[in-house]
């Protein structure tokens, strides 16, 4: 039973921090998203007019 209860506690800090994480990048995502498209059209255009 002790075994169980040590396990069931891991199991509810996990989650916990899990959404604490959450909680924190939730409000940066749309602002990673359009970093990433950013750099994905730059990395094309550069890509491309180095390849002529």
């Amino acid at each position: 039973m002790k075994k169980l209860r040590s396990w069931l506690v891991t199991l509810l800090l996990a989650a916990l921090t899990i959404k604490v994480l959450w909680w924190t990048v939730e409000p940066l995502i749309s602002y990673l998203v359009s970093a990433l498209i950013i750099v994905l059209v730059l990395g094309y255009l550069y890509h491309r007019s180095s390849r002529w």
